[in-house]
C-alpha cells in the first residue's frame, strides 16, 4: 500500500520533533515547557472533554504522542487511560535518556490495527492531532467505533485540511475538511492523491450520532456509539 509505504518513510521527522521537545533543544521554548505539564499528567484534563469522563471510565488515546493531552490525574484522582502511538517505544527510550518519568506511558500500537483489544473495551476514545498523521483514517475511525462501549463516545480533534496547509510534509498527508452537504454537519476525509470520503457515508458499523463543532481552525468530531 502505497499511503503505509509513504507513512513510515516519514517517521524519522516525527521523531526528531519529538525528540527536540524532551531532551529541550527545541527553538520554541514554550512547547519544551508546556511539554514538561504533560508529562506530569496533572490536572490537564480540558474542561469541555471533562463531561464524558468519570469515575471508572475506561478511556483509550489513540496516536497520543510521548504523553497524553489528558493527563492522568484529574482532581485528584487518577484516570484509567490507554495510551497508544506508533512510536512508543521510541518515546521510551528518549524518556530514559534524558530521566523523565512521564504519569501514563504509551504503549505500542497502530489505529489501522486497534482490533487487538477487545471490542467494547472502551466507555471514552479521544484523538487529538493524530488521524492526519495516519496511513488510513477511515480505518482507524472504524477501529475506534468497534472499541467503543455501547452508549460510549468517541472524540476526535484534527487541525482542518492540515496536509494542504503543511504542503504534506512529514507525516501529515491527509486532510480533514467540514462540510454542510444537505444540511448537516459532515467531515471530508481526502489527500492529494484525489482521494475523497466522506466521512459519514464509510463508517462500517451503526452509530448513534455524528456531530461536527468548528473551533477557529480546529474541527472537533464527537461520534456517539
Amino acid at each position: 500500500m502505497q499511503e503505509k509505504y509513504v507513512w513510515k518513510s516519514n517517521l524519522r521527522s516525527e521523531i526528531a520533533y519529538w525528540e527536540s521537545i524532551i531532551n529541550g533543544t527545541f527553538h520554541m521554548k514554550e512547547r519544551c515547557e508546556s511539554f514538561k505539564k504533560r508529562a506530569k499528567g496533572v490536572d490537564i484534563l480540558p474542561e469541555y472533554l471533562a463531561q464524558y469522563i468519570t469515575e471508572g471510565t475506561r478511556i483509550l488515546d489513540l496516536g497520543s504522542g510521548p504523553a497524553s493531552v489528558l493527563g492522568g490525574i484529574y482532581n485528584g484522582k487518577r484516570l484509567d487511560i490507554t495510551a497508544i502511538d506508533p512510536l512508543a517505544e521510541v518515546y521510551k527510550e528518549l524518556y530514559a535518556k534524558n530521566d523523565i518519568q512521564p504519569l501514563v506511558i504509551p504503549e505500542f500500537g497502530l489505529g489501522e490495527e486497534l482490533p487487538k483489544y477487545v471490542k467494547g473495551k472502551f466507555d471514552f476514545i479521544y484523538s487529538k492531532n493524530a488521524l492526519d498523521h495516519s496511513y488510513d483514517p477511515i480505518k482507524c475511525i472504524n477501529n475506534m467505533i468497534s472499541l467503543c462501549n455501547k452508549d460510549g463516545v468517541i472524540f476526535i480533534e484534527v487541525s482542518i485540511n492540515e496536509g494542504l496547509r503543511l504542503n504534506y510534509s512529514g507525516l501529515h498527508q491527509w486532510n480533514f475538511m467540514p462540510h454542510s452537504l444537505g444540511g448537516k454537519a459532515g467531515i471530508v476525509v481526502w489527500n492529494r492523491n484525489n482521494t475523497a470520503y466522506l466521512l459519514e457515508s464509510e463508517l462500517t458499523a451503526e452509530i448513534s450520532s455524528l456531530e461536527v463543532s468548528i473551533r477557529r481552525t480546529w474541527a472537533g468530531i464527537k461520534i456517539e456509539v
